[in-house]
C-alpha cells in the first residue's frame, strides 16, 4: 500500500513538473484581471463589474480549455506513440499510473482556475458581487464551486482522454461507442424532460446532477480499467474502455432513470403539501394538485372522490373541467407552447376510470364548455361556435354568431339550447341582450333585453336558469340591491334588496346586515311571496358558505379578520325552523375556483358546498348523514 502511495507520489510530481509552465500562464492571465478595469476604452463601466466579468469568464473559459486540451493529450497521445513503455518497464502498477498522470493534470487545472480567480475575489471585501447577482454556485456555498472548479473539470478530462482513445484507435469497438452516446443522449433527455417541460427547477438540478456523477464514475472507471488492461497497447485500451464506460453508464443511468420516475410516480395518500384546483357542481369529485415529501418540487394533479376511494392521476398538461352534474370530466391536454392539444374525457359513475381519448383538438386560449351532462361541448373560437357530439365525435352545428355575441361567452341551459348575453351602451345605462342558440342545428334566437342601472354588476342565476338577479357590486359586508329578471326574455320581475343568492330550489335568500353585523336571514320566491325569516342576533362577519343540503343552509362566522378565511365556527341553518347544529370549529371552507361556463361562478348542488380545511394538511368532507366530518384527503408532513 505505501508502495503505491510512492508510486503514485512520483508520477504525481513528474506530470506536475512537467507542465508546471502552466502556472506562469494563470498567473499572467491573473494580471490581466487586476490591469483590464484601468484601461482608459472602459472607463465608463464600474472597475468591480468588469473585474468580476473578466475574473469569471477567464475562470471557466481557461478550465474549459486546459481540461480538453490536456484530457486530450495527457494518456491517449503517449498511449497511440508508444511512450507508455517507460512506465509499465517499471515495477509500477497501473493504478498508480493513471491515478498519478490523472491528479497531476487536474491540480494543475484547478490550481490555474484558482490563480485567475483569486485576485478579483480578494480585492474586495464583498468577494465577486456578479456572483452574488447571478445567484450560483454562491448560491450553493462550497459545494457549488467544488462542482465549478474541481468536479467540472474532471469531467471534461475524463470525457476528452476517452474521445481521443475512442479516435486515435478507430476500432471496431467505435460501433459501440457510437451507439452508446446516442442512448445516453436520449435517456439524459427522457429522465430531464418531465421537469423541464413542468418548470420543476429542484428536480431538475438534482436529476442533471446525478446523471453528470454518473458519467463522471462511469468514465473514471473507464479511465483506470482502459489502463489497466490496455497498457501499452491501444486497441486493446479502447476495448477496455468501451465495454467499462458503457456498462457502468447503463447502470448509473438505470438508477438516475428509476429515481425521476419515482420522483413523479406517487398517489393521493403519499401528498403533503396540496391545493384544491376545482369542484364538481355535486362535491362528489375535486381535482387536486400537489407535492410529495422526498420528492423535490415534483407536483402532479389528480382527480379524487369525495365519496369513496377512487382517484385518477392527470398526465401531464391535462386538466379537468366537469360537467354540472359531477358525472363526466372533461380533460383537455395543453399543446406544446403554441400547438394544439386533444380532448380527452372520463366518466366519473364507473368503478374503474379510464380516459377517453377523442380526434377534436382546441387551442389552449380557446373558450370551451360543457353541457349539463357532458354529453356536448361547446367551442367557441373567433366568433364561430362548434358543438360536439362527445360520445359519437361529432359535430353537430358550427355556426358564425351574430357580431354583437361575437365576444359573447355561452353557456348551456340544457343539452339542446345555449344562451348568450351581450352588454352594450355605458356604465349607468347598460343594455344586456339574450340570444339562445340550438345546439344541433346553429338556429340563433333574440329572446329579449333588460336594462342594468349600475355602473358596476353583477348577475346570478337560480338553479334551472329561469330568473337571474343584477345586483350592484359591493364587499360582503354591505347590502346589495338589484333586481330580478326573466332570465329568457329579460322582463322585469321585481326589486330586491339585501340579496345573497339563489338556493337549489329557486328561492332567493337575502341576509340583512347592519355593517359587519348579520341581522337576520330571509328567504322567499324570486316573484315574491312564501317569505321566511330567521333572526341571527347579530352575528359577526357571517358568510355564507352554501347548502349543506337541501333545506341547510351552511354559516360561518367570525369574531374578527386576523384568521382571514378560517372560522370560528360553522353552523348548519334549517332553512324552515331556524334551528342550528354545529359542524366544527376553526374550519376553513374550500370550494375550488369553478370556472364553469359563460355565467362564470357556477351554482353547485347542495352537496357541492361540504368540504372544510380542517388543518392546512386535511381537507374533510361534512356528512350531514352521519353528522361528522369525514377526511378526504389527508397531507403526509415533510421534514
Amino acid at each position: 500500500m505505501i508502495t503505491a502511495m510512492y508510486d503514485t507520489a512520483t508520477i504525481f510530481r513528474r506530470e506536475f513538473v512537467a507542465r508546471r509552465d502552466l502556472l506562469w500562464a494563470a498567473t499572467y492571465v491573473a494580471f490581466l484581471v487586476v490591469v483590464v478595469p484601468f484601461l482608459p476604452f472602459i472607463s465608463h463601466w464600474e472597475r468591480t463589474d468588469v473585474r468580476d466579468l473578466s475574473s469569471v469568464a477567464l475562470t471557466l473559459g481557461a478550465g474549459l480549455a486546459l481540461s480538453i486540451g490536456l484530457g486530450a493529450t495527457f494518456f491517449g497521445r503517449d498511449l497511440a506513440e508508444g511512450r507508455l513503455g517507460f512506465y509499465f518497464e517499471r515495477p509500477v502498477s497501473s493504478v498508480a499510473v493513471w491515478l498519478g498522470r490523472f491528479l497531476a493534470v487536474l491540480t494543475l487545472v484547478v490550481l490555474c482556475e484558482v490563480l485567475i480567480l483569486l485576485p478579483a475575489k480578494l480585492s474586495s471585501s464583498d468577494g465577486l458581487t456578479i456572483m452574488t447577482y447571478v445567484g450560483w454556485p454562491k448560491s450553493f456555498g462550497a459545494a457549488g464551486w467544488a462542482v465549478v472548479l474541481v468536479a467540472a473539470p474532471a469531467f471534461l478530462l475524463l470525457l476528452a482522454h476517452a474521445v481521443s482513445v475512442m479516435v486515435r484507435a478507430r476500432t471496431v469497438w467505435l460501433v459501440l461507442d457510437v451507439v452508446g452516446v446516442t442512448s445516453v443522449g436520449i435517456a439524459a433527455w427522457l429522465c430531464l424532460r418531465p421537469f423541464v417541460v413542468d418548470g420543476f427547477d429542484d428536480a431538475l438540478l438534482v436529476v442533471s446532477l446525478a446523471l453528470a456523477a454518473g458519467a463522471l464514475v462511469a468514465l473514471l472507471a473507464g479511465f483506470a480499467v482502459g489502463v489497466h488492461s490496455g497498457r501499452c497497447d491501444l486497441g486493446r485500451a479502447h476495448r477496455a474502455l468501451s465495454i467499462t464506460l458503457w456498462s457502468v453508464v447503463a447502470m448509473t443511468f438505470g438508477g438516475v432513470a428509476a429515481y425521476s420516475s419515482w420522483l413523479g410516480d406517487f398517489e393521493p395518500s403519499e401528498l403533503g403539501e396540496f391545493r384544491v384546483l376545482d369542484v364538481s357542481a355535486d362535491g362528489s369529485w375535486i381535482e387536486v394538485k400537489g407535492t410529495s415529501p422526498g420528492r423535490l418540487d415534483v407536483e402532479r394533479r389528480f382527480l379524487i372522490s369525495t365519496l369513496d376511494s377512487r382517484w385518477l392521476r392527470l398526465p401531464r398538461r391535462w386538466y379537468a373541467e366537469f360537467s354540472k352534474d359531477g358525472q363526466r370530466a372533461l380533460l383537455p391536454a395543453a399543446g406544446h407552447r403554441d400547438e394544439p392539444g386533444t380532448v380527452n374525457y372520463v366518466d366519473l359513475d364507473g368503478r374503474d376510470l379510464e380516459p377517453v381519448a377523442t380526434s377534436i383538438m382546441i387551442d389552449s386560449d380557446t373558450y370551451k364548455y360543457l353541457s349539463p351532462n357532458g354529453s356536448r361541448l361547446a367551442i367557441l373560437d373567433q366568433g364561430v361556435l362548434s358543438v360536439y357530439d362527445l360520445d359519437d365525435e361529432r359535430l353537430l352545428t358550427a355556426v358564425r354568431l351574430p357580431e354583437e355575441f361575437e365576444e359573447a361567452r355561452p353557456f348551456f341551459v340544457d343539452e339542446s339550447t345555449m344562451r348568450f348575453h351581450h352588454r352594450s351602451g355605458e356604465p349607468g345605462d347598460w343594455t344586456i341582450s339574450i340570444a339562445e342558440i340550438e345546439a344541433s342545428t346553429g338556429t340563433v334566437e333574440h329572446t329579449g333585453s333588460f336594462p342594468v342601472g349600475f355602473e358596476r354588476f353583477s348577475i346570478a342565476w337560480n338553479a334551472d336558469l329561469s330568473y337571474l338577479a343584477v345586483t350592484d357590486y359591493r364587499y360582503g359586508d354591505s347590502s346589495r340591491i338589484g333586481n330580478i329578471f326573466d332570465a329568457r326574455t329579460g322582463e322585469f320581475i321585481r326589486p330586491i334588496a339585501d340579496f345573497a343568492a339563489f338556493l337549489h330550489d329557486g328561492r332567493v335568500l337575502m341576509i340583512a346586515r347592519d355593517g359587519y353585523k348579520a341581522k337576520s336571514i330571509v328567504v322567499e320566491e324570486p316573484t315574491g311571496g312564501n317569505r321566511v325569516e330567521h333572526d341571527l342576533a347579530e352575528v359577526l362577519n357571517l358568510s355564507i358558505i352554501g347548502e349543506g343540503r337541501s333545506g341547510y343552509l351552511l354559516l360561518a362566522y367570525s369574531s374578527n379578520f386576523s384568521t382571514g378565511y378560517i372560522s370560528d365556527g360553522v353552523d348548519a341553518l334549517n332553512l324552515e325552523t331556524g334551528a342550528t347544529e354545529n359542524i366544527g370549529e376553526g374550519l376553513r371552507p374550500d370550494g375550488g375556483y369553478n370556472w364553469a361556463d359563460g355565467r362564470g361562478w357556477y351554482r353547485r348542488e347542495p352537496a357541492g358546498h361540504r368540504l372544510f380545511w380542517k388543518d392546512p394538511l386535511t381537507l374533510v368532507r361534512w356528512d350531514p348523514d352521519r353528522g361528522e366530518l369525514v377526511p378526504v384527503v389527508v397531507g403526509l408532513a415533510g421534514d
